[in-house]
């Protein structure tokens, strides 16, 4: 075989995996719903059930130990300064409640559409808990508050939510009778911090933080600036 012969088995050889890959990249990112064969969607159904108030309390410590984990973290990787004086997890626990009840008060103003608080998300293959859930035009959105008393963070942190979202994203029990169209994931990051370090973090943590698999919409807020903004309810 002459060399004209061999460059269009040469061009093939080096097309052809490129052209899988894209054309896999694109059923999974687009056309996910059609990976699934029919029996996988047989008596599956979502159930959205409010939180029982053990099991808002359980969750309540876990994210304030993720905060105290956060404390021991430097500023960023070239700092090695000791943190700042911590709070006590009692302090934790009280500013991460408080910066939940009112992120989740702002996101619904500011959204425009109520927001179910506090759920459990079930599957037969799953059991999540979420901060908050809302149907609206056939989109699913999800939600979930992270309080951040210092300017840093682990990846882990908020990964594992996005893990989350998708068991739920990617289960046949949101695409039955063509429910949803769209998973929506909001990550409402409530800043204990400065509001001026509030912008340099949520930078970071966008570029950072990536999923191609759904939309994913970052709300940021300063906690002085909820209080402020719902003083009357913050007084009551």
């Amino acid at each position: 075989m002459n060399a004209p012969e061999r460059l269009p088995l040469i061009w093939f050889l080096v097309l052809f995996p490129v052209l899988v890959l894209w054309t896999f990249y694109r059923l999974v990112t687009r056309h996910h719903r059609k990976l699934y064969a029919p029996g996988d969607y047989r008596d599956e159904r979502l159930f959205v059930t409010p939180l029982p108030e053990d099991a808002v309390a359980e969750k309540v410590e876990q994210e304030v130990q993720a905060v105290v984990a956060s404390q021991q973290l430097p500023t960023n990787e070239a700092d090695t300064t000791p943190p700042p004086v911590q709070a006590t997890a009692q302090d934790l626990r009280i500013s991460y409640v408080e910066a939940e009840r009112l992120a989740l008060r702002a996101i619904e103003e500011d959204l425009g559409f109520p927001i179910q608080q506090q759920v459990s998300v079930k599957g037969s293959h799953y059991d999540f808990w979420f901060d908050g859930l809302a149907s609206v035009k056939k989109t699913l959105h999800i939600f979930d508050v992270k309080y951040f008393q210092r300017p840093v963070f682990k990846q882990e942190f908020v990964e594992a939510v996005l893990y989350r979202v998708a068991s739920v994203a990617f289960s046949p029990s949101v695409w039955d009778s063509d429910k949803y169209n769209e998973v929506v994931f909001h990550l409402i990051v409530v800043a204990g911090f400065p509001r001026e370090n509030l912008e340099d973090f949520a930078k970071r943590m966008k570029s950072r933080i990536r999923s191609e698999l759904f939309a994913v919409h970052y709300h940021f807020y300063n906690l002085d600036d909820l209080r402020q903004r719902f003083t009357a309810d913050v007084q009551r």
